[in-house]
């Protein structure tokens, strides 16, 4: 894909920060990287940075409200209000934070250029006095360049993706992972990975996962609740305890992209039974999923792929607290 990239236009006497690229995708789908949760979650921000979408509404008086975090771990509540709705061709928000919700305004615009999209994205602060501020304390107009860096890289893989169609097998309805570990530890200590919540924290989610906020209610019909977040994603994850038979067999449901209105796009059914082996485990973990909506288009390979990284952390973490 080319890109034309240019430097942010920074002018003395008016408060705006403006950048512009020339991407070689459609504006359709330029438009639906920034507008879509599951899209947004995988390149918004500066280099380093993730985020945690709460709820994304794409409407006029709809808001998207999400945690930015940091490379050095600290969290940064955001909310943004959408004012102006023109698909595909414009956007208009105001970008805040709780308490504070107005604190610059952004115009995007989307225009099509013979199959390419040139991108302007437009910020204006209160005064130049407060731009200047943001540009030298933290950084705005390297934050704001790394960032569409970040979008551009993602709408090339979408792009390139689409353009070679349906090769890869997705998610639906009944499919399954079967997978199995056997641990050189006590089954008591494998089947605890599941139930406590600072040995869940540490190891649930694929290679490079950093979880936030978790909450596991251990009884059947009790909630599993886990802020999910990683390189390139951030979702809350939830679900339910649905049989318990401690330390030979759990059972539960998981639900992951969440929809404005609460409900999920993604729900699996996992049964993970424990057998003792001579003072080791045999973990066999059976999932199955429920429901997939069509817009996630999770490929059956990197479902797998990311259970299989959970359960080599899982096998890392029972490995460090065995040894202790």
């Amino acid at each position: 894909m080319s890109v034309a990239k240019n430097d942010p236009l920074i002018p003395a006497d008016e408060p705006i920060i403006e950048f512009t690229r020339l991407l070689d995708a459609p504006r359709e789908l330029v438009w639906e990287v920034w507008t879509d949760p599951r899209h947004v979650a995988q390149w918004f921000g500066p280099a380093g940075f993730s985020i945690t979408n709460h709820s994304m509404t794409v409407k006029k008086g709809g808001t998207w409200e999400f945690v930015m975090h940091g490379p050095d771990g600290t969290d940064y509540d955001n909310i943004i209000t959408y004012d102006e709705i023109v698909k595909p061709a414009r956007l208009v928000y105001r970008h805040g934070e709780p308490g504070n919700p107005d604190q610059f305004h952004v115009t995007l615009t989307f225009a099509d250029e013979g199959g390419k999209t040139r991108l302007v994205m437009r910020s204006r602060f209160p005064s130049v006095a407060v731009r200047d501020q943001l540009l030298r304390d933290v950084g705005a107009a390297e934050g704001g360049t790394q960032t569409l860096d970040r979008l551009t890289d993602y709408v090339r893989q979408q792009h390139a993706a689409r353009k070679k169609g349906p090769a890869m097998d997705i998610v639906k309805a009944g499919t399954t992972v079967n997978l199995t570990r056997i641990f050189n530890a006590p089954r008591e200590l494998v089947f605890s990975m599941w139930t406590d919540e600072t040995h869940f924290r540490a190891w649930w989610g694929p290679t490079g996962s950093q979880n936030g906020e978790t909450r596991l209610d251990v009884r059947p019909g009790g909630e599993i609740f886990i802020e999910m977040r990683g390189p390139g994603f951030g979702h809350p994850m939830g679900g339910e305890y649905v049989e318990l038979d401690p330390p030979r067999r759990l059972v539960f449901l998981s639900r992951a992209f969440q929809n404005p209105d609460g409900s999920w796009k993604f729900v699996n059914h996992n049964t993970v039974t424990f057998e003792e082996l001579g003072g080791k485990t045999k973990m066999t973990l059976h999932c199955v999923v429920r429901q997939a909506d069509e817009d996630i288009g999770i490929p059956v390979a990197g479902m797998e792929a990311g259970w299989s990284g959970s359960l080599d952390r899982l096998g890392e973490l029972v490995a460090r607290l065995g040894a202790a």
